[in-house]
């Protein structure tokens, strides 16, 4: 009877090592995991922040007037029968380079370039975000992570 008991104490002993061994990697992993998140985050803001600012100086209402007029502008272009001859005339006649110095005060490329990095800081933390989730989901309900 003690040689059943100290086989089954060992084998306990063996399982508890294990058990130990396992939780000490999820915990350094789970280390890992909130380390990335919250280098992501910190990235995404700084990218974000420039594009924020730029944001914040547009004059909301005067935009939200173009678009209303744009809006009936192009409602008239459809109901409308146009003379695209003369259309085309009319913009040849149009002077670039007034539009050109009405471009030349914005700075697209930077607007351009902070609107790229938004769009792929918010794929990886959507990619992350999900990858986070599935994984959570299989350790906490014992599945794989693919949705059960």
């Amino acid at each position: 009877m003690n040689n059943d008991t100290g086989e089954v104490i060992a084998s306990l002993r063996k399982e508890l090592k294990l058990t130990r061994i396992l939780t000490v990697i999820s915990i350094v992993v789970t280390l890992i995991l909130f380390g990335v998140v919250f280098w992501m985050q910190r990235t995404v803001k700084t990218s974000v922040e420039p594009l924020a600012e730029q944001l914040s100086e547009i004059d909301t209402e005067t935009l939200n007037g173009i678009m209303t007029n744009l809006e009936v502008v192009t409602e008239e272009i459809a109901e409308a029968d146009i003379d695209w001859e003369k259309l085309s005339e009319t913009v040849n006649s149009l002077d670039v380079d007034a539009v050109n110095e009405v471009i030349q005060g914005m700075d697209t490329e930077a607007l351009s370039e902070m609107l790229v990095n938004l769009n792929e800081a918010i794929e990886t933390l959507q990619q992350l975000g999900n990858n986070m989730g599935s994984s959570l989901q299989g350790w906490l309900f014992g599945g794989n992570g693919e949705g059960d």
